[in-house]
């Protein structure tokens, strides 16, 4: 009796093992199949007030994108998110991509059209804008320098340096020219986070050429775009920056200045299926 109780036991044993492993195989295999059948792409988007998203759809010529598309509010999450993901894919400004990509091995840029971002005649970029007050650049001292110096022959240099494309400009540029008096106004400057890279840039060659005691105080805020348009109108920000054209009612009140353009590139994750 012992002995059949023994064996019993060993059998229902090998048959629950054997139910426990035909589950696991199961699945497993399931788990291929889906796997392997689903071409599903996570798609990843700037958010509707970044000016380079505004840029993107316009020039595609899409009307927005897949409704369940991720919606980011920088550059730089695209690129982290991207990485992570290898069904991902997205657009950044050019600049950041570059940036990046000794951080993150894993994101890779596309071509457009048989073209890559470098191409003389690749189609998808953007311009590069600020926006101010007039009578905000006369109160304030630290701005009026501080846009003397955009203008400058030192700033175009540091312009193209950063590989940006320079606008159209005139052919004779003026050299900075140093305030002589010490500036003690404050200066925000916000909005379009695919500007700031550049802005941050311009800002430290200022302080290198002003020194700072003469400088003022200058502080860089991201946002998006259409933060930075509206940011300006109300006051908030005394400098604007946009990565999009400012429509009509957006322009009523306030100045322009094209500062540069970049292009957009498409990114996808490299072991992308």
């Amino acid at each position: 009796k012992k002995r059949r109780k023994i064996k019993s036991m060993q059998f229902n044993q090998k048959k629950i093992l054997f139910y426990i492993f035909s589950i696991l195989l199961v699945c497993c295999l399931l788990f291929l199949l889906v796997g392997c059948k689903s071409n599903k792409i996570n798609v990843i988007s700037r958010d509707a007030a970044s000016g380079t998203r505004t840029t993107f759809d316009s020039t595609i010529g899409i009307d927005g994108v897949r409704k369940d598309a991720s919606y980011l509010n920088a550059n730089g999450i695209i690129l982290s998110c991207i990485n992570r993901d290898r069904r991902a894919i997205g657009y950044v400004a050019k600049k950041s991509y570059e940036e990046s990509r000794s951080s993150m091995k894993n994101v890779k840029s596309i071509q457009l059209d048989g073209k890559d971002a470098d191409s003389p005649d690749y189609d998808l970029g953007h311009t590069l804008y600020l926006i101010y007050k007039i009578d905000v650049v006369e109160k304030n001292q630290t701005l009026k320098n501080f846009m003397s110096f955009v203008i400058s022959k030192e700033a175009q240099e540091i312009i193209e340096a950063e590989k940006y494309t320079l606008p159209n400009i005139p052919t004779s540029v003026e050299n900075f020219k140093k305030p002589t008096t010490q500036l003690t106004d404050a200066v925000i400057i916000g909005g379009s986070t695919t500007t700031e890279p550049l802005m941050q840039k311009l800002r430290e060659k200022y302080l290198s050429l002003v020194g700072e005691k003469f400088s003022g105080k200058i502080e860089i805020q991201g946002g998006g775009s259409s933060k930075g348009i509206n940011d300006v109108k109300s006051e908030q920000f005394q400098l604007g920056m946009s990565s999009r054209p400012l429509n009509a009612s957006e322009k009523q009140g306030v100045e322009v200045y094209n500062l540069a353009t970049e292009n957009i590139v498409i990114v996808v994750n490299s072991k992308n299926p």
